[in-house]
């Protein structure tokens, strides 16, 4: 089928003399053409390209028409004065940058973003509690990179859709994402590994519930962005414990091996063996949460205490034993002398067994005691010298033979009993505050005691002012001091210089 548009037919007619002809170009122009194409010769062209458009010279000029339009609406309008959006507001982009930025900051002084928690509670933060502000600079060079586009050249009178860029400050941001985005309404529990009465008992472990939001600062900054107004839903995910009863099961047998394994401990041909409950308080358990394992470790200082607490069963103090020469010649025996039997290897044992005790193999070990004989002393010619009998509770005070002065005491209670031996006063004080520890851990504090001889180590003789007058003489209540009425402490106190002997017996 023939085309009928002569430019058309005219081309196709020159490809054809060229297929044919090639060697005589110029026979272009004098072809044999249709009748309906003009006869076109070299020079021809351009006056027939304008005699073309000159037919169609209306639909020419409205498409020059909308071009220039198109491109003065811009250069006049569009890029000097668009309209931008920022959320729900609009502003014209003709202001400078910094009237733009202040208008967009009293609007973002407004905004703020919402949560909203699996219970369906919604709460609000301002972008300044968050540590977010605007990037003023930033967000006006986006705005210019699309008011100054090739695209919006041709749609510059619709308003520009901006996104605002902001800075953060990400310490701060971090921690009201900790504080108010990331929430444990019940905490995990761990399952627990314990010794209750020498049985190794496991406590079951608990799932915990946590409400977070995924990807927290991403999400934050890109509702900020957009100024969306719509709330950011938390979600809610059930935390499950790091350690479970499962992960105990091995160690629960292997703690079981250990406090039933056979400890015989030998002193003077008896035999001691520890029960499962005791050989359990030797033992510090601790777990692991991320390796999940529970460490055993022997705390050799309560194995010290074991083997020290069944030593003193078979340990006492030497006694000295005191005489003293009446005027008659005869001797009389003040005080029984006792020889003293001590242990000398605990510290060795309490290492051994402490060495050994994961082992599970069983420990025999021997306590050997020696004995040491004791003293035998004159108190004649000591001149001052203090005796006191803790069983009969009274103090004696001698000059020499002589017996200047007695006064009932109350003096070391049964569980914190006095020093028995030879001493001497080494320190006085007229006034001091007394503190120290019960016998249950807890700590006492005595104020303003009068009247303070000490004779050993802590141990002093001194007014007791805490005390009914009833007990002096009847009841044994103190640390291990010898406690008198106050005006009878002053006494001793005002008689007794430094270097005074003081002998102490039952």
């Amino acid at each position: 089928m023939a085309d009928k548009n002569p430019t058309n037919r005219w081309l196709s007619h020159i490809v054809h003399l060229n297929t044919h002809n090639p060697s005589n170009p110029s026979s272009y122009a004098d072809a044999d053409l249709p009748k309906d194409i003009p006869h076109i010769h070299s020079g021809m062209l351009p006056d027939e390209v304008l005699a073309w458009l000159s037919a169609h010279k209306r639909y020419v000029f409205m498409a020059v028409a909308v071009v220039f339009i198109i491109i003065a609406g811009w250069a006049f309008f569009g890029s000097r004065n668009s309209v931008i959006i920022y959320g729900d507001v609009s502003y014209r982009t003709s202001k400078k940058p910094s009237d733009l930025a202040s208008d967009i900051n009293k609007q973002l002084s407004f905004y703020q973003v919402k949560f909203k928690y699996p219970d369906s509670s919604i709460k609000s933060y301002k972008l300044s509690e968050m540590g977010i502000t605007l990037d003023s600079q930033q967000t006006y060079d986006q705005l210019a990179s699309k008011r100054y586009s090739l695209w919006h050249m041709f749609i510059w009178w619709k308003p520009i859709k901006g996104d605002l860029v902001y800075k953060t400050d990400s310490t701060k941001l971090g921690k009201f994402i900790a504080d108010n985005v990331t929430h444990t309404y019940t905490a995990p529990q761990d399952a627990t590994i314990g010794i209750v009465d020498g049985n190794v008992v496991v406590g079951e472990s608990k799932d915990g519930q946590r409400v977070f939001l995924d990807k927290p600062t991403s999400k934050i900054l890109a509702s900020a962005t957009k100024l969306n107004q719509g709330p950011l839903f938390l979600q809610k995910r059930v935390v499950k414990p790091s350690l479970t009863s499962k992960d105990f099961e091995q160690y629960k047998s292997q703690i079981n091996q250990i406090i039933t394994q056979k400890i015989n401990l030998k002193i003077e041909n008896q035999s001691i063996t520890p029960a499962p409950n005791e050989i359990a308080s030797w033992l510090d358990l601790g777990t692991d949460s991320k390796a999940k394992k529970v460490n055993i470790a022997v705390n050799s200082g309560k194995v010290q205490q074991y083997i020290d607490r069944i030593s003193s069963r078979y340990t006492r103090s030497v006694k000295s034993q005191v005489i003293i020469t009446k005027s008659d010649g005869q001797s009389l025996v003040l005080v029984a002398g006792q020889n003293g039997v001590a242990v000398t290897n605990k510290a060795d044992v309490a290492k051994n067994v402490a060495t050994n005790l994961l082992n599970n193999k069983g420990i025999d070990a021997t306590l050997v005691t020696k004995s040491t004989p004791f003293q035998t002393v004159n108190g004649a010619g000591a001149g001052k010298w203090i005796e006191v009998d803790v069983s009969s509770k009274r103090l004696y005070a001698f000059e020499d033979q002589t017996l200047v002065n007695s006064f009932p005491v109350s003096a070391g209670a049964p569980a914190t009993p006095t020093v028995l031996g030879r001493y001497t006063i080494y320190a006085k004080y007229a006034v001091q505050d007394m503190r120290g520890n019960n016998v249950d851990g807890s700590s006492y504090f005595q104020p303003n005691v009068r009247w303070i001889s000490y004779f050993y180590g802590g141990y002093a003789i001194h007014g007791n002012y805490w005390r009914p007058e009833s007990w002096f003489g009847n009841v044994n209540s103190s640390h291990g001091c010898v406690g008198l009425q106050d005006y009878q402490a002053e006494w001793v106190y005002a008689w007794a210089p430094i270097g005074t002997p003081v002998i102490t017996h039952s």
